[in-house]
């Protein structure tokens, strides 16, 4: 398990951390970087490296202002992620073929490819799926409106998840979280 909270401890941990990433089962970066750095850091991590037997990804960066930062997560490099919490990081499509093994996601502020309608597609495809934790997240769907249906019209089939306990949705438009909770 690493977690790193202050920029010149994990700066200097990544250098010795890298050769064993591909051991990581759990991996937290908090808040206490600046921008450059962390970028830095997660393309060394992630940049080329498959992650195995990583089963929990926190990671959260100060509100970006220059542009999307990808992890570049799929199925293929990290297969059993069950925790992903992700802030301020930018979702492509490929990253939610990781959600098959998920317990718990957590999306705050993260800008992503996929319409309303992949979003709940992607969502079906975790039947583990214990806690779902969304901030702001829905707005940027919203924003784009590229469904395939209008965005908010009821689906014919309900996403059936057996396990799901808790739903938190908080800073989305009220609209987008009627949507969600109608699919559900």
């Amino acid at each position: 398990d690493v977690h790193f909270r202050c920029n010149g401890v994990a700066n200097l941990a990544v250098r010795h951390l890298f050769p064993h990433a591909h051991r990581l089962r759990s991996l937290r970066l908090g808040h206490g970087y600046r921008r450059k750095q962390l970028i830095l850091m997660l393309r060394k991590l992630f940049g080329k490296r498959d992650l195995p037997v990583l089963e929990v990804l926190q990671c959260s960066v100060a509100r970006n202002r220059y542009g999307k930062i990808d992890l570049k997560l799929s199925s293929q490099r990290c297969p059993h992620i069950q925790n992903l919490s992700l802030g301020n990081i930018h979702l492509p499509l490929e990253t939610y073929s990781i959600l098959c093994n998920l317990r718990e996601l957590s999306l705050t502020k993260c800008s992503t490819d996929l319409t309303f309608d992949q979003f709940l597609a992607a969502l079906a495809s975790c039947p583990c799926l214990e806690d779902i934790y969304l901030s702001g997240f829905l707005k940027d769907i919203l924003l784009r409106r590229g469904s395939s249906s209008t965005p908010f019209a009821p689906r014919k089939v309900p996403i059936v998840l057996a396990h799901l306990h808790d739903i938190h949705i908080t800073d989305d438009p009220p609209s987008a979280i009627l949507a969600l909770l109608q699919a559900l």
